[in-house]
């Protein structure tokens, strides 16, 4: 009777960029069959990745990596039906640290069978696609032709390869941290701190801008006041009615500017009356 054992694990990816850092949940299930009394095993993998913390997790539900192989029946497939990578995760390396695991997994199991050509959709097999394309694949030791008279040989890998052929990587770039799931919620509780404490700062910021600007205001008031009783003062110096004009406005306290150039005004628009009146 054939044996099976299916193995799960997490673990906690740790990705800078530009924006911050990113949190990652990677999980690994791995589901094997062997047959006693022969050496063909059968199995499959998938790598899981669910973003928890960072820019990446209000805009990605996650995404995942996948193989599968069958040695009595020949079958390797390197891919769980496409490679796909969020946008906004790109250029960090996750790709490549996740297919060479990928790599790892299936470098298990005997070097002399060949694997499933990896085929790119025809949207995706153009010349501008091949140079990044081909520089992520053949670092693995995964070759594709680079011409093809319809374009669908441009997007299929070059067939015969097997999984002696494969490389992996001695180390991927970007400086990705793997941790375990005690490291990484360590990681995120004093990552949630951080932000806790740049929130009260941000509020005790806030309060003392408010309290500034509200000194400015009513240092700006102060200046506005006293330069409304300096014009005043120059209005009663050359106008007959000064003086009338002084007596109305010196007993109002706190007189705020509005009101006293509104006084000057209907004073203005009374006496102008008073000229029209009297025919002057």
């Amino acid at each position: 009777m054939p044996e099976r054992n299916i193995t799960e694990t997490s673990s906690i990816l740790r990705l800078e960029d530009r924006t911050g850092h990113h949190l990652l949940l990677l999980e690994t299930k791995e589901d094997m069959t062997y047959y006693p009394g022969s050496r063909h095993s059968a199995g499959q993998v998938l790598f899981k990745v669910t973003c928890i913390s960072g820019s990446a997790s209000k805009r990605s539900e996650g995404f995942d990596f996948g193989a599968r192989v069958d040695t009595a029946l020949g079958i390797v497939k390197l891919t769980n039906g496409y490679i796909y990578v969020p946008p906004e995760l790109r250029s960090l390396g996750l790709g490549s640290m996740l297919f060479n695991k990928v790599i790892i997994w299936v470098k298990k199991f005997d070097h002399s069978i060949e694997f499933t050509p990896i085929t790119i959709d025809h949207a995706r097999a153009t010349p501008d696609n091949l140079i990044r394309r081909n520089k992520f694949y053949s670092r693995f030791g995964i070759l594709f032709s680079p011409y093809g008279n319809t374009g669908i040989e441009a997007g299929e890998s070059l067939p015969g390869l097997k999984i002696g052929d494969l490389k992996t990587l001695v180390t991927h770039e970007k400086g990705i941290i793997e941790m375990s799931l005690r490291e990484g919620l360590i990681e995120a509780l004093n990552a949630a701190s951080i932000l806790g404490r740049n929130a009260e700062d941000l509020a005790r910021y806030n309060e003392r801008l408010k309290a500034d600007v509200f000194r400015l205001e009513q240092r700006l008031m102060k200046k506005a006041r006293s330069a409304v009783w300096l014009k005043l003062a120059l209005v009663m110096s050359l106008s007959a009615t000064g003086a009338l004009i002084w007596k109305k406005t010196w007993p109002i306290y706190q007189i705020t500017p509005e009101r006293l150039i509104e006084s000057l005004k209907q004073e203005a628009i009374g006496h102008d009356a008073s000229d029209r009146g009297l025919g002057r």
